[in-house]
C-alpha cells in the first residue's frame, strides 16, 4: 500500500496528544513501521516543522520531530510542473481548493493507494483499491471501516436502473458512532 499524507496529517502523527492522532496513526504507522510504502515529497518535512511550530511546539522540538520522520523508511515523489497543472485541472473540475487538488494530482502521479488528507477533518481517500467496498465513518473520532454488502449493491443497481440510469460508479459511506464512541455520552454539535 502507497499512501501520501497531507502536511497535517503528517504533524498530528507527530504529536502524540492531538485528538487526530489515534486516527492518523491507524494509517500512517503500517507505513512507517515498512509495511506500506509512506511518500513525501520536496519540501513537505520543512512544512511540517513550520506547521508543528504554529501549534505551540518549540522549534527544536518541532525539528526534533521531524528528524525522527525522516529516520523512516520513505519514498520521495517527484512535483513537476504537469502535477500542479493536472491540480488546477482537478481544480476546476471539481469546483474545490486547488491545494487539496494539488494532494489528488500528487497522489495520482505516484501511484497512490491512499490519501490520508485533513480536509474537512481527517479523511482517507482510496486510489486505487481494486476490489469495491463501502465505508463506515465514526463522526466522533474519525474512525473508517469496510465493509461489503450484496443486498446494498443490487439495490442500488435497481435504484439506477429504475431512474434510467446506466450505473458507472458510486460510492456508499454511512456515518454513526463507532462501538467504542458509542460508549460515552453523544457529544454536543455532531450532528448527521
Amino acid at each position: 500500500m502507497r499512501i501520501l499524507p497531507d502536511i497535517n496529517a503528517l504533524a498530528i502523527q507527530l504529536i502524540d496528544d492531538h485528538p487526530g492522532h489515534p486516527y492518523i496513526a491507524d494509517h500512517l504507522v503500517p507505513a512507517l513501521e515498512g509495511t506500506d510504502t509512506l511518500l513525501l515529497f520536496g519540501y513537505i518535512p520543512l512544512r511540517v516543522q513550520w506547521v508543528l511550530e504554529d501549534l505551540g511546539l518549540s522549534t527544536v522540538d518541532a525539528r526534533n520531530a521531524v528528524r525522527s520522520l525522516l529516520q523512516y523508511p520513505t519514498e520521495s515523489i517527484d512535483v513537476t510542473p504537469d502535477t500542479v497543472l493536472d491540480a488546477y485541472d482537478i481544480s476546476v473540475e471539481k469546483n474545490h481548493d486547488v491545494y487539496d487538488c494539488f494532494y489528488i494530482a500528487l497522489a495520482r502521479e505516484a501511484d497512490a493507494d491512499r490519501l490520508v488528507t485533513t480536509d474537512r477533518d481527517r479523511a482517507v481517500f482510496e486510489l486505487n483499491s481494486g476490489i469495491h467496498h463501502d465505508h463506515l465513518v465514526c463522526v466522533d473520532c474519525g474512525r473508517v471501516e469496510e465493509f461489503k454488502d450484496r443486498m446494498i449493491e443490487r439495490r442500488q443497481a435497481d435504484v439506477a436502473a429504475v431512474s434510467g440510469y446506466e450505473l458507472i460508479s458510486h460510492s456508499l459511506i454511512l456515518y454513526g458512532r463507532c462501538p467504542e464512541c458509542a460508549k460515552a455520552p453523544r457529544m454536543k454539535g455532531n450532528v448527521l
